[in-house]
């Protein structure tokens, strides 16, 4: 099963495309999120080669102990959410060289991450079929270390300014879209969990009293709404596409990520006769690549 999952990731020609197919898929993937990932993957490949035991270590609260057949990995607890990385990384060491445990890059965007188990003859063999790019594309090893992993895993991608890919730049704002450089929001907490006084704060602050154009991501078409509409208009595609919103001038920006972030900036040096009250930001570029 978990072959023929790799097989249909590597299918798709970038690895975001891949997304749909895992969401819609979630049983061979251990997850980010997963409460007990050492037991899922026993339940996938315990019987082909063995358990993994997690255990306690003695005198050690901040600590845990993975052993696999001949061999232990200790796993140091930070306390923070990237523990259920750490603990991944982990199993991801004590099975090999046996197996392999690589993360899916299409669930990157997630902030629940997807990740696939194979005996590593499988993974050998799909590397034969497609090619070690191809499977490269798709899925990221965890043979580095765990912040060298961190670091590849959540990279900013390459593209235009930014750090941008070009499909998240291809509208009137996108040239000056620079995520490193803004303060961003939480304005969705998921499908229908919109936080529309934070977005009505940020509509108010980067853009003024108007018409405004809003697009959609991988979208061309443009729809014009008058400012004070635009929350309305948009909330019920929040947390489900970016959304770019410019001004009529083409000076006033803001951009509603797929996971529900948000930011605004202006080109101008405008501010509102009325600075709009806004709840605490963060200028962090993994606040909406991998939120906490």
């Amino acid at each position: 099963m978990t072959l023929e999952t790799s097989i249909m990731l590597c299918s798709h020609h970038t690895a975001d495309d891949g997304w749909d197919y895992i969401s819609a898929h979630p049983q061979p993937f251990i997850w980010s999120d997963d409460e007990d990932p050492v037991a899922t993957w026993n339940r996938q490949l315990g019987e082909i080669l063995g358990a993994v035991n997690d255990e306690a270590i003695p005198g050690k609260e901040d600590s845990q102990q993975l052993s696999f057949r001949d061999r232990t990995v200790e796993v140091r607890w930070e306390y923070n959410r990237d523990d259920r990385f750490r603990l991944l990384h982990a199993l991801a060491r004590v099975a090999r060289p046996e197996a392999d445990l690589r993360l899916c890059r299409g669930s990157t965007h997630s902030s629940d991450v997807a990740f696939l188990a194979m005996p590593s003859a499988d993974w050998n063999s799909l590397e034969s079929q497609l090619g070690r790019d191809t499977v490269g594309l798709h899925f990221l090893s965890m043979d580095s270390s765990f912040d060298a992993f961190m670091e590849a895993a959540f990279a900013m991608p390459d593209g235009p300014p930014g750090g941008l890919a070009p499909d998240l730049t291809d509208w009137d704002g996108g040239a000056s879209y620079q995520p490193d450089k803004l303060d961003y929001q939480i304005v969705s907490d998921g499908p229908g969990q919109p936080r529309l006084e934070v977005l009505h704060a940020l509509v108010r602050k980067y853009l003024e009293a108007g018409t405004v154009t809003v697009t959609f991501w991988q979208t061309p078409s443009k729809q014009y709404v008058d400012r004070d509409d635009l929350v309305e208009h948009i909330a019920s595609r929040l947390g489900a596409t970016q959304i770019r919103v410019a001004n009529s001038a083409c000076t006033g920006f803001l951009v509603i990520e797929e996971n529900g972030v948000a930011a605004g900036w202006r080109t101008d040096g405008w501010q509102p006769a009325v600075e709009a009250s806004a709840p605490a930001s963060a200028k962090w570029w993994q606040f909406w690549r991998r939120r906490a």
